[in-house]
């Protein structure tokens, strides 16, 4: 955004809900399922924690971001990616569209 068009000062935040999108929620729960399975390095690990951590807060999904911060505390230990995926596919089933 040119700086001429760009808001000066600070502005208002609205408080409003964020309501979750059921579809897309579905489809990030599983690209992240996804990353996990392919031998996932460092990398894909740190990113798919942070991902999931902030779909967790948007969703309102306490075990989910549990889950997301184990696999980064654990560094991406085995057990800890077996129970985000167990976790991240229980959503998917429970998101199966009708």
């Amino acid at each position: 955004m040119p700086r001429e068009a760009r808001p000066a000062g600070l502005r208002p935040v609205t408080s409003d809900a964020v309501i979750p999108d059921r579809i897309a929620l579905r489809d990030d729960l599983a690209l992240a399922d996804e990353l996990l399975s392919d031998n996932p390095t460092n990398e894909t690990l740190e990113y798919v924690s942070g991902f999931l951590r902030g779909l967790a807060k948007a969703s309102d999904d306490a075990a989910l971001a549990d889950a997301a911060r184990a696999l980064r505390a654990g560094h991406g230990a085995t057990g800890a990616r077996a129970r985000l995926q167990n976790l991240l596919r229980e959503r998917l089933k429970a998101e199966q569209p009708v």
